[in-house]
């Protein structure tokens, strides 16, 4: 009887000993975390303004040109997003 009690209260000290240790607790590093995850939302906040910023004024230049000036700057971006096609070898040789 006086083992199993002994047992029982190791059990229950060593638990209260380790509960503090395994619960997790703001630390320093914790708190720089948190203010590096600020800087990181802050800086990509600013890349998405940049991004809108130059799409607005690509959008304002294209406005400002002529009918014909536009209609070749669409000509040349569908050119520039297909990929690059090698002519075979035949066409090659004969032109």
């Amino acid at each position: 009887m006086v083992k199993q009690f002994c047992l029982v209260s190791f059990s229950t000290v060593w638990l209260l000993a380790a509960t503090p240790m395994l619960i997790p607790h703001k630390s320093i590093a914790q708190s720089s975390s948190q203010a590096q995850k600020k800087a990181d939302k802050k800086k990509e906040e600013q890349k998405q303004k940049a991004r809108k910023s130059e799409i607005k004024a690509k959008k304002k230049h294209q406005k400002i040109q002529t009918r014909e000036t536009r209609k070749r700057m669409k000509k040349h971006r569908k050119q520039a997003k297909t990929p690059y096609k090698k002519p075979s070898l035949w066409q090659r040789l004969t032109s």
